[in-house]
């Protein structure tokens, strides 16, 4: 009996730390999609930008 307590008190304490773990996980996998999206939009935009030199140069 008291070895199953112990083994249920060992559970509760690991699914606690889990989602402690999980919510802290997906708040820093938000926070670098965000940026990283901001950093793609960038990257976008100078794709774009050097896309529009090069048809430019090859135009002239």
């Amino acid at each position: 009996m008291c070895c199953s307590y112990q083994e249920k008190s060992k559970l509760h304490r690991k699914s606690v730390v889990f989602s402690i773990f999980f919510t802290v996980i997906l708040d820093l996998c938000g926070l670098l999609f965000s940026q990283h999206m901001k950093m793609f939009a960038q990257s976008d935009l100078m794709i774009r930008d050097c896309q529009n030199m090069l048809k430019k140069k090859y135009m002239l």
